[in-house]
């Protein structure tokens, strides 16, 4: 079964051995995975109503469902007769055959069962054949399963049922936050004075200007989202109003409750005004007495030539705002573009007066001392030696600059440079996605890739600095990459945060976690990897800890996750639907489950069906070629387009790095529609070419070398919106695509599962075993859903796995 995004589901095909036996008469949790039913012939000689079920071991299960008891007379098993006579209670029975001197490694056991009226035969698989049974062997594997949760995902828990993460809520449409929210909150997350949690929204590239804001929580000072309550949003048309229609970052001043939004300018022409916007909270809950102080952009005193700031730091100690500008395209400023970006240094002035605030100096690649590079996100400060930290997220490298403790920018001076030339210590990629310096330890950690996305050249660093403002003594005591060991998992790791002894990576996609053990010997450290914790293929997502708490927040496509950090799972209470079941290549009529569960708590699934319903290009030879364009209006797309024997063939692509294409499907799919397309390529030199499938403009997460496609191979993945478009990208490394690279599409299928669903049936709430009401006479798909109660806010239920059999 493939999950979302294409990427196949690891599902074990095991018949369990291993059986928990509670009590004698009521058999909960009697069995992990059902044999399959290979034949049964019944001979009906009266109204005595008992199957059998399951052989394992020694152990034969009989179900008696009569309301009466049943004498079994006995049991041959291989044509040996077993002298055993027993009494069936109505419910399930365990029958013990060790007395049968059979040979349980034949593999096929044919088991004939004589009562007083019938003779009940069945074959059974014994030792460790494998059936048609689908264990899947944790809720890790339940999530990498893409069971959907309404507005969250669930719990993750190692194989040995360790609790590594949990989901203790989200904000998402579907609870507090207005729709565009869970579309768009790719950036910033603050946490205030009060209980109060600053979410912000971009609409950038997603809906029109306007659909953006900063929504403002009450958290009631609980992990419960329960009490929580949506006070207002901050936005172009509140009271105070914000100047800019697109937020990118944001900052709390807890000492003075002031409010730091940043914005994202485009030309510096409307409607994409940027700059930052400062709000006085006034240390109170109530929105209507909160002060728009001011501005800072190009029209104000404190003049920022840029007006895209991405990144908001404050200097505490000496009353210094940073604010990390990205450069725009505006070639009106002296030098051009790359003039105009950099970090501004403002002081303050010890006071909420905008219009007293002083310019220090700007940091970037003509002050002196110089950057590396453009494109800072963020800033950071190693108080001891007065350092200030300023990496550069395009190519330029890690820039550190001792202020001398003064405010006097004129009077600062080069500390050092991490580069890939630099000594003792180098990194791969020259950009710097995120850091963090410690100056308890004097360790520096710290994301790069580079900004073209090249991302064999990605990397997590933990630095040794020995706490001194000299490079010479600096040492990398750990680097995580694609080939390292542990390797990560993801290709672009960019913003992280830390907690205790792991490293929380925001991936393109995914959440990666590294769990260093608390030493600094890499050899016994792991990475794991939690599929669904990204925003899509957007690297600007937000992440943002809150330590005190032990809780994580995380965009999602489903809206802000809030991750549990701590010891203890927390409220996992919800509704998570399973992958959807094709009927044809999984026929499976069974489910069972293994939980953990206190009194007051309960684990119930519910099932139900759908018409097959597709939408199939299956023949291109009257296709309308309107239909294909550029993916996303990039510019970079391939320049020939054709049909050829039923084939829409793609090639001459004239850019050396990547091109694309894109087809309109001309119709609109549900969210987690599955897609499926079949494609090969032509090409004399395959070497570090990889073809790279999206959904919309989104990378879908699924690619596929040109190597693996000398051959018709099929792509899919679930899809995460509802989609229009399928994009294709010719990608490489090396740049070295040829025009005569050519994409072969055979056919393309988009499976619409929202229509026609049956309504639920359930629910099954035996966790030794239930038969599903499945009734496919004229369906094809199934899919399951798991309802998780408790009335316990300390705690949760668990479900540690889950299997269908025939």
């Amino acid at each position: 079964m493939d999950d979302k995004k294409g990427i196949v589901v690891s599902i074990t095909l095991l018949l369990l051995l291993v059986i928990a036996i509670i009590g004698t008469l009521m058999f909960q949790g009697w069995f992990f995975a059902f044999s399959s039913n290979i034949f049964v012939k019944t001979e009906d000689k009266g109204k005595e109503s008992i199957s059998l079920e399951a052989l394992i071991g020694d152990s034969l299960f009989i179900n008696n469902r009569d309301t009466a008891n049943i004498t079994i007379e006995e049991v041959t098993i291989a044509g040996k007769e077993c002298s055993i006579k027993s009494v069936l209670t109505t419910g399930m029975n365990i029958i013990s055959l060790e007395t049968c001197n059979y040979n349980s490694a034949l593999g096929i056991q044919d088991i004939v069962v004589r009562t007083q009226k019938n003779l009940y035969e069945k074959k059974f698989y014994s030792s460790i054949n494998t059936l048609n049974t689908k264990t899947l062997n944790s809720f890790s594997d339940f999530q990498t399963g893409s069971f959907y949760a309404e507005g969250y995902y669930p719990v993750t828990l190692s194989p040995e049922g360790d609790i590594l993460l949990s989901q203790a809520y989200v904000y998402s449409a579907s609870s507090l936050l207005p729709s565009f929210f869970y579309k768009n909150n790719k950036f910033g997350v603050a946490l205030g004075s009060n209980n109060l949690l600053y979410i912000s929204s971009s609409s950038y590239l997603e809906e029109s200007a306007g659909d953006a804001g900063v929504a403002v929580i009450d958290t009631q000072g609980t992990i419960s989202p329960e009490d929580d309550l949506l006070l207002g949003i901050y936005n172009q048309s509140s009271t105070p109003a914000l100047s800019i229609p697109e937020i990118y970052s944001l900052e709390y001043d807890d000492d003075n409750d002031l409010l730091y939004v940043g914005g994202f300018g485009i030309y510096n022409t409307n409607p994409y005004e940027g700059g930052v916007s400062v709000i006085d909270t006034q240390g109170t809950k109530t929105l209507s007495d909160d002060i728009l102080l001011g501005n800072y952009n190009k029209d104000t005193s404190v003049a920022l030539r840029s007006e895209t700031v991405q990144g908001i730091f404050i200097d505490k100690i000496n009353d210094i705002l940073y604010l990390s500008t990205s450069y725009d395209y505006n070639t009106s400023y002296p030098g051009g573009y790359r003039n105009t970006s950099g970090v501004y240094a403002i002081d303050r002035m010890g006071t909420k007066t905008l219009s007293d605030d002083v310019l220090l100096g700007v940091y970037n690649e003509f002050s002196s001392p110089s950057l590396n590079g453009v494109n800072t996100m963020r800033v950071g400060m190693d108080y001891d030696n007065n350092l200030l930290f300023l990496p550069a997220v395009s190519v330029g490298g890690f820039t550190v600059i001792d202020t001398q403790g003064t405010k006097t920018v004129s009077d600062d001076t080069l500390a050092y440079k991490l580069r890939s030339s630099t000594s003792p210590v180098s990194i791969t990629s020259h950009g710097v996605q995120d850091f963090e310096y410690d100056n308890t330890t004097g360790y520096l950690y710290l994301s790069s890739f580079q900004a073209n996305l090249d991302h064999l050249n990605s990397g997590f660093y933990i630095i040794d600095t020995n706490k001194t403002s000299t490079p010479t003594d600096d040492h990398i005591v750990n680097y995580y990459a694609a080939g390292t060991t542990p390797a990560l998992t993801g290709s672009f790791a960019t913003q992280f945060e830390r907690f205790g002894n792991k490293i929380y990576l925001n991936e393109y996609s995914n959440l990666l976690v590294i769990d260093t053990k608390g030493t600094d010997n890499q050899g016994d450290d792991e990475v794991s990897t939690y599929e669904g914790y990204g925003f899509e293929a957007y690297y600007y997502s937000g992440i943002f800890l809150d330590s005190g708490n032990s809780l994580l927040y995380k965009t999602t496509p489903f809206g802000m996750a809030v991750l549990n950090l701590g010891s203890s799972l927390y409220n996992a209470q919800g509704i998570y639907y399973s992958p959807v079941f094709d009927s044809i290549s999984d026929p499976y009529t069974i489910l069972s489950w293994d939980e953990t569960k206190q009194l007051g708590q309960n684990v119930s699934f519910y099932s139900r069906i759908i018409d097959e319903s597709l939408y199939f290009i299956e023949n291109f030879s009257s296709f309308n070629l309107s239909q294909v364009g550029d993916l996303n209006a990039w510019g970079q797309s391939v320049s020939s387009i054709n049909l050829d024997n039923g084939n829409l063939v793609f090639s001459n692509c004239s850019f050396s790095n990547w091109c694309d294409t894109s087809i309109n499907l001309s119709e609109t799919f549900p969210e987690h529609s599955p897609v499926k397309v079949r494609v090969k390529v032509d090409s004399s030199n395959r070497t570090n070419k990889e073809l790279y499938f999206y959904e919309n403009d989104w990378w879908a997460d699924d690619s596929l070398s040109f190597e693996e496609l000398s051959d018709w191979k099929e792509l899919h993945f679930d899809s995460e919106k509802g989609i229009e478009t399928l994009g294709f990208e010719f990608y490489s490394s090396t740049s070295n695509l040829d025009p005569a690279d050519t994409l072969y599409i055979d056919w393309i299928q988009v499976e619409n599962l929202s229509s026609s669903w049956s309504s639920w049936d359930g629910p099954y709430i035996n966790a030794s075993g239930e038969v599903l009401d499945l009734n496919f006479s004229d369906k094809r798909y199934f899919q399951l859903k798991l309802v998780l109660e408790t009335n316990d806010t300390s705690s949760s239920p668990q479900v540690h796995s889950f299997t269908l059999s025939e």
